[in-house]
C-alpha cells in the first residue's frame, strides 16, 4: 500500500522520539507508529517504501517534529568529534 502524504507526515513526526534515551517512550513510539499504519491498511514495510521513494521532505520534517516533540539536535563538536546537544 502506498501511504498518502497526511499520514507520512503524522508518522515523520513521531520517528524523532525513536531517539529517545528511555527505552519505554522508544517501545511506546514504536507502537503508536504502528497502531496509525494498521489502522491505515499499512505497516512498516510500506514506511520504508515511503522513504526510499522520497514521500517524506527531511527538512520540513526535521523541523515540525522538533517542535513538537521539543527533541534537542545532535551536532558533533570540531574537536574530537564528541557529541553537544543543543536546542535547535
Amino acid at each position: 500500500m502506498k501511504l498518502v502524504p497526511s499520514l507520512t507526515r503524522k508518522i515523520a513526526t513521531m520517528i524523532p522520539r525513536l531517539a529517545s534515551d528511555y527505552e519505554g517512550e522508544i517501545v511506546a513510539t514504536a507502537r503508536a507508529i504502528g497502531r496509525v499504519l494498521n489502522g491505515a491498511n499499512a505497516d512498516w514495510h510500506d514506511v520504508v517504501v515511503a522513504f526510499e521513494r522520497g514521500a517524506v521532505a527531511p527538512e520540513n520534517v526535521r523541523k515540525k517534529s522538533r517542535a513538537v516533540a521539543n527533541i534537542p539536535t545532535a551536532k558533533a563538536s570540531v574537536a574530537g568529534g564528541n557529541s553537544m546537544m543543543t536546542n535547535a
